[in-house]
């Protein structure tokens, strides 16, 4: 393909994922009321089994083999499979229409912006990590623990949501999680800059079992926040969530490029933890709670 069809795709499978994930929060909602933390993290196990299991087997079976055309297009197979089941299996919900109901997110309600500000700490460590552990570790001459560093960061993320499948329901909506999370991620982020760089992969496995703890239960909180609003609260979430995704590494690369030090560009990534603690510290007392239903006409009584 061209570069002008390699783009157009790419918008479209972009799109796809910028509509689905927003979603799932809304549809634990409604599926599990009383089991919302379960479900976000089942939810984020699968994606984090499906990384693990794209990257072990796309080099050596499928790119080697068969490029990167045919990589992607082995890898939509499963992507239909699971459409047909969603399509056949899905229990079709009865939805009432809301005259009137706001859709695009509040910036001006604190309780939006406090999840979406800690959805930003969990993001902008884990992505912040990813990005910089590479150029980070070339800089201190430590190349060869790259994939372990990398390898370690990401696989950290499996048994922390393991075990939120099965505790998630009694941590959710809790403080104290998330200020666990931020002092995991703040001695992970610490112990990566200031350590001998041969113990690289600890410090970046505890950052990410503390961001990957983060980010799965802040999944949950729409639902316990604002039950009635969960789709625009989660909306807003995952926007600033990724938009410091991308913009704290890009902020510390210009620290980097402007200091001469590299420690500088994880600095984004130790106040983003810091910022997690204070956030979680401050987060009002949750519990799950039934979303508003409408009142009854009185045609109906």
């Amino acid at each position: 393909p061209n570069a002008a069809a390699l783009f157009i795709f790419t918008v479209v499978l972009s799109l796809g994922i910028a509509v689905s994930q927003p979603a799932v929060p809304s549809l634990v909602q409604a599926w599990l009321p009383e089991r919302i933390g379960r479900g976000i993290a089942i939810y984020t196990n699968g994606i984090f089994v499906g990384e693990v299991i794209a990257a072990t087997v796309t080099l050596p079976f499928l790119l080697n083999p068969l490029g990167w055309q045919g990589a992607l297009a082995i890898w939509a197979l499963p992507a239909a499979m699971v459409l047909l089941l969603w399509l056949a299996f899905t229990p079709t919900m009865k939805t009432s229409p809301q005259i009137g109901a706001a859709w695009f997110p509040d910036w001006r309600s604190g309780p939006m912006l406090r999840i979406g500000l800690l959805m930003g700490t969990a993001s902008i460590v884990y992505f912040g990590m990813n990005t910089w552990i590479p150029d980070t570790l070339d800089a201190r001459h430590a190349h060869n623990l790259i994939p372990a560093t990398l390898g370690v960061l990401n696989f950290m993320q499996l048994p922390i949501s393991l075990l939120l499948t099965i505790a998630a329901d009694v941590l959710v909506g809790r403080r104290w999680p998330f200020v666990l999370a931020g002092l995991g991620s703040v001695v992970g982020v610490a112990g990566y800059i200031l350590a001998p760089v041969e113990t690289a992969p600890i410090w970046a496995g505890i950052a990410g079992a503390g961001s990957s703890m983060a980010f799965i239960l802040n999944l949950g909180l729409p639902a316990l926040m604002a039950p009635s609003e969960v789709a625009r609260t989660t909306g807003l979430m995952l926007t600033i969530g990724y938009g410091a995704a991308f913009f704290g590494p890009a902020v510390g690369g210009f620290a980097w490029d402007w200091s001469g030090h590299f420690r500088l560009a994880l600095l984004p990534m130790a106040l983003g933890a810091l910022a997690m603690i204070g956030l979680g510290v401050t987060l009002p007392r949750l519990s799950v709670r039934p979303p508003a239903q409408p009142a009854a006409s009185p045609a109906g009584s």
